[in-house]
């Protein structure tokens, strides 16, 4: 993060108070830098003067996901998407959300969505890949909770003919 870039920002904040993209570039310029918690106020700033702005609802969501901050970052998306449902990014950010929250069909209906606006999207595939394992993970954990149970009922029949 440069401080001249910080300082032209706040200049031009200094000289016209409610510009929007200047609130999203310094929120941007924190963020490349790796402090995402300053990020937060300029990005919620911009959105608060630009409510119809998907760029700068998903570079603030961007923020959220990085800081862990899943359930924001799900609302800014969701609202990003609804904004320019034709971003692929906004659906594959979203998909990826919902994973790390732990709703697979949530996430599955996001990236099928991602998919049909741009099957040759890197990100989206990475996103798909990720999904993919998350789900053999939930299938094989369902199966080791059933194989569980089938060894206890046949346990507890075993002692009951002792």
């Amino acid at each position: 993060m440069c401080s001249s870039d910080l300082a032209s920002f706040e200049k031009a904040l200094e000289i016209r108070p409610e510009y929007d993209k200047a609130f999203n570039n310094l929120g941007a310029t924190y963020a490349s830098g790796g402090q995402l918690t300053q990020a937060l106020t300029p990005f919620s700033k911009a959105i608060a003067l630009a409510p119809k702005s998907d760029e700068y609802r998903g570079n603030y969501a961007q923020a959220l996901l990085s800081l862990r901050q899943v359930d924001a970052a799900i609302e800014q998306l969701r609202a990003a998407r609804d904004i320019a449902p034709s971003k692929v990014q906004h659906a594959a950010r979203l998909g990826y959300a919902l994973l790390l929250k732990g709703d697979i069909a949530g996430a599955q209906r996001e990236l099928a969505a991602a998919i049909q606006l741009d099957p040759r999207s890197a990100d989206v595939m990475l996103n798909a890949a990720s999904l993919a394992a998350a789900q053999q993970r939930a299938d094989a954990a369902a199966k080791g909770y059933r194989q569980s149970l089938s060894l206890r009922r046949s346990e507890e029949h075993t002692s009951e003919l002792q």
